[in-house]
């Protein structure tokens, strides 16, 4: 498949499996600069590696309906570069075609993960407790850890960090799990770094209508320490929950490279009382406590269509996106 093309694997639970292509329709609403403005759009350059995506869009609890969106808009970036200022320059030729399946069973199949540059969780959710509803059996949910031991990439979009709450080493992989979330308001969002690909275009200030998640622990205190990207600014949101273990600044999207899976009570004991047993982080599989050499991109943001809209959310995607897949 041409880069920018999405191969769509239906859910069996839904009707007879079937694969088929399309090429996504690139309204100019997802990909407008600012007013009167529309980035350009290029071909991959002959030097360019075009990788292959897997989108799992699965949910065993609540449903975003702006999945369809978030689908359009990642398999269209697969072949779109936005203005060059939107882009970083270390990912630009980066390209991609895109898988998208709400069908568990195949990652029941032993090594089919393993054609993929990447995984990409976008709007997945479970219902907690642990193990209550879910959106891959414990095959398939073994297969993907066994995808990250051995070196896969994984990105989670918003309620990734909601799902697959029986698995600890998914935790790890995602760098905690989801807590709460405010009420759905304008947040003004801070750009804590400008070094990385999903940053590194952004302005100093984000304002959006989005839902801001808090959670079970902070990433940065796994051994595989998580560099933080974005935080909420405090006082532009009302947030009346409490997230005790999440750490400050509050993180809202963060990545991590290698030491994946790494256990935080293996060697480091003195985490503990930072990661509390309620995060749900330790243990589990012993074949998936260690390893992950890959890398993984997380942000909690995404909840609306008009986020997904935003020329600075789609930089911000296909920055993080990008990353994780240039180490293949």
């Amino acid at each position: 498949m041409p880069p920018g093309t999405t191969r769509f694997i239906q859910p069996r639970s839904r009707s007879k499996s079937r694969t088929s292509t399309y090429f996504p329709r690139l309204l100019v609403a997802y990909l407008v600069v600012a007013a009167g403005s529309v980035p350009t759009t290029v071909a991959a350059s002959s030097s360019s590696t075009v990788h292959s995506l897997l989108l799992f869009t699965a949910t065993a609890g609540y449903r975003h309906d702006s999945i369809p969106t978030a689908i359009e808009v990642i398999t269209a970036l697969g072949d779109v570069t936005l203005r060059p200022t939107s882009v970083d320059e270390s990912v630009k030729d980066v390209r991609w075609t895109t898988t998208h399946t709400e069908d568990g069973s195949l990652f029941e199949q032993e090594d089919w993960l393993r054609q993929f540059s990447a995984i990409v969780f976008v709007h997945t959710t479970d219902v907690d407790p642990p193990g209550v509803g879910t959106v891959l059996s414990d095959v398939g949910a073994r297969n993907l850890g066994q995808y990250i031991k051995q070196g896969g990439n994984f990105c989670g979009i918003h309620s990734a960090a909601n799902t697959l709450y029986a698995y600890p080493w998914y935790g790890r992989t995602v760098g905690t799990f989801f807590s709460y979330h405010a009420a759905l308001q304008n947040a003004s969002i801070e750009r804590l770094t400008t070094t990385f690909p999903a940053t590194s275009t952004l302005p100093k200030m984000l304002n959006l209508t989005e839902e801001i998640y808090s959670f079970r622990s902070d990433p940065r205190q796994l051994p595989s320490s998580a560099t933080v990207l974005l935080t909420p600014v405090a006082g532009s949101y009302s947030d009346t929950g409490k997230a005790p273990y999440q750490g400050t600044p509050h993180p809202l999207a963060w990545y991590r490279e290698g030491d994946l899976l790494a256990d935080i009570s293996d060697g480091d004991d003195a985490r503990g009382p930072v990661i509390p047993a309620s995060a749900n982080l330790s243990g589990g599989d012993n074949a998936l406590r260690s390893g992950g050499g890959g890398r993984s991109f997380y942000t909690s943001l995404g909840h609306t269509n008009e986020t997904w809209r935003t020329d600075e959310f789609q930089a911000h995607i296909f920055g993080g996106i990008a990353w994780a897949m240039a180490l293949s």
